[in-house]
């Protein structure tokens, strides 16, 4: 997620850092800032129009990205929404708000970094004795510590997750990353770095990272159930029609033929008279046959038309709003993705400011407890070896451990998903999309999931909104609910109010304090993984062919051989869903930013 670079210590330092930076092609001065803080230390922060906000200022607050502020029903976009939710609650706890957003806050001594409460806008950093560096991406931290001659020493402790093949292992499972010394911040937490001077000679850092412990954090409420399905319905409901009222904005609904969609289907369509201003679109591929028949019965007997061409364009470009494409498509993917998110998605466009919202079901399966049943035991131990295994539960020992969440919890794998895999993976299309609303991600809803695993919770919101809705049929029968039932739910949930939870939230600021997009000025960066012209697949191929013979340390080989035989394999089939094909790759490609690749020139490839 290459959107930030923000560095603080040695002014000197500090100063290279800038310097390298700034020659590099495509460099805009709107967005880079440098301020001297004390006759040693100094800070850079890199991001879209950091220095327009932050020039010529009293300032010393920095905000990226959006944030929802359910206390006071409100939306906040971009640096100027910020600031707009600063007049009326001063003292509220960043941690606490959702959205996806990044906040810097310095002064003559300290400077500390937030993000937010499910940690969608990521943060890693590194530190050395008189000087910290963080970002949103490993490739760029890495670079930037080759810019400052300081080593990326291969991280032998996490082979064994990173190499593991499980859809769980598709995101870093630790704090620790392939490089050693770049960590990652868990979600709802933030770093402090402080300055210790000694005899005013030697400028040292202080690095206090402020990670809560989960369960307390993620406590469960004690109200009733039927307030908790009110109230839930009053958070996903509010900041959904707050978007369809943005004036230039479209929402987009990714409906798919099961429970979690069509929640929030109901939701766009509660109380809506005439058409609904939410976009639907779903899956064609016959891979998911079952999905678009169940789309069809819905959109007969709800009057919607799904996957209808966009005819707002040309209004959308009259409002200031272009579609920017992108000239390399699988180096924004390395810049964004490497190391910490395998799967390869790969785009060649965006809108220049947030324009198409995406509405969809992300974190449902944290209310819903996917994962407190998960057998770490079953799902590591079957195939592979028992030395393999228990270097695998050593690792997520310790990333739990980080998080207050004890190994012998029965649900400590969803305790792991949230802060790891859900986290990186749900904030994946922030430089592509920096606003998307993803309602299930809410802290007030999950709390009780996570604490409460087999529960009916959506089910439960479905019926209270639309009984006829959720008689409908879904992709798999075992969802499926008799009218009885439904009939029978609804009069036990009698005491659920509906009528009162679809006021729209108040949004303060507007799109145009958000711009989407990698940072033109990191683009140089990811120069490696430029494909030269022909077909991507083999290209990918190829690359990852030249990277596997770089690699001579015989212990890593042998780690990775499973992943590089699979890539070539998965790679090289006819039909193959590039995403998932290229997960394998992605773990061998990551393995070039550090010293286990020898440093030739990757051009050839």
């Amino acid at each position: 997620m290459p959107t930030y670079v923000v560095a603080f210590g040695n002014t000197t330092k500090i100063e290279q850092l800038a310097h390298g930076m700034k020659i590099l092609d495509g460099h805009e001065p709107s967005d880079s800032y440098v301020q001297k803080i004390s006759q040693s230390t100094s800070l850079l922060i890199m991001g879209k129009d950091v220095g327009q906000h932050l020039e010529g200022s009293n300032s010393n607050e920095f905000f990226s990205g959006w944030m929802i502020n359910h206390e006071h029903s409100s939306i906040h976009l971009g640096h100027e929404g910020y600031f707009a939710s600063k007049k009326f609650d001063s003292e509220m706890d960043l941690r606490e708000k959702e959205g996806a957003f990044l906040h810097v806050k310095w002064d003559e001594k300290t400077i500390e970094l937030t993000h937010d409460c499910f940690g969608l806008y990521p943060i890693l950093s590194f530190q050395e004795e008189d000087f910290f560096v963080a970002s949103d991406s490993l490739l760029v931290l890495s670079k930037i510590r080759s810019m400052m001659n300081i080593n990326n020493t291969v991280n032998g402790r996490v082979h064994a997750t990173r190499s593991w093949g499980h859809g769980l292992a598709q995101c870093i499972m630790s704090t620790k990353t392939i490089v050693k010394g770049i960590e990652y911040l868990p979600p709802a937490s933030s770093i402090k770095v402080g300055v210790n001077e000694h005899e005013g000679e030697t400028l040292v850092l202080s690095v206090t990272k402020k990670i809560p412990k989960m369960p307390r954090f993620f406590s469960a409420s004690k109200d009733a159930y039927e307030e908790i399905l009110t109230r839930g319905l009053k958070e996903i409901i509010g900041p959904i029609k707050a978007m369809e009222a943005i004036h230039g904005i479209q929402t987009c609904l990714g409906l798919s033929g099961g429970l979690d969609s069509r929640v929030l289907l109901a939701c766009a369509l509660h109380e809506v008279k005439g058409a609904s201003k939410v976009s639907v679109r779903t899956n064609t591929h016959s891979s998911s046959k079952n999905d678009l028949e169940v789309v069809q019965i819905l959109a007969e007997e709800y009057g919607f038309v799904f996957n209808q061409p966009d005819s707002t364009f040309d209004e959308k470009r009259g409002k200031g709003r272009t579609m920017v494409g992108i000239r390399n498509p699988f180096s924004d993917w390395a810049l964004t993705n490497l190391g910490l998110f395998d799967m390869m998605y790969v785009y060649s466009r965006h809108w220049n400011h947030p324009t198409e919202i995406d509405l969809g079901g992300h974190g449902a399966e944290i209310i819903k407890g996917t994962f407190g049943r998960f057998s770490l035991f079953r799902s590591a131990f079957r195939y592979r070896t028992p030395m393999k295994y228990f270097k695998i539960r050593r690792e997520i020992n310790r990333a739990l451990r980080v998080l207050g969440v004890p190994f012998t919890s029965k649900n400590k794998i969803q305790w792991h998903h949230l802060c790891y895999k859900s986290a990186i993976q749900n904030g994946r299309t922030i430089p592509r999309k920096m606003v998307a609303l993803r309602p299930f991600m809410n802290k007030y809803l999950c709390s009780y999931g996570l604490h409460n695993p087999n529960n009916n919770l959506l089910s439960d919101l479905l019926i209270v909104l639309d009984e006829r809705m959720a008689s409908i049929s879904f992709d798999d029968n075992a969802k499926n609910m008799s009218k009885q039932y439904i009939r029978d739910r609804k009069k036990e949930l009698g005491h659920v109010d509906v009528t009162e939870v679809a006021s729209p939230y108040t949004v303060f600021g507007t799109m145009e304090n958000i711009s989407n997009g990698v940072l033109s000025s990191f683009r140089e960066l990811g120069k490696d993984f430029v494909l030269p012209p022909g077909e991507q697949k083999s290209m990918i191929m190829n690359k990852t062919s030249l990277i596997w013979t770089r690699i001579h340390d015989s212990s890593t080989r042998k780690s990775y051989l499973t992943p590089y035989t699979k890539s070539l394999e998965n790679l090289g089939k006819e039909h193959m869903y590039m995403p998932v094909a290229g997960s394998q790759a992605s773990k061998i490609l990551s393995l070039s930013m550090t010293d286990a690749v020898q440093n030739e020139s990757m051009e050839d490839a």
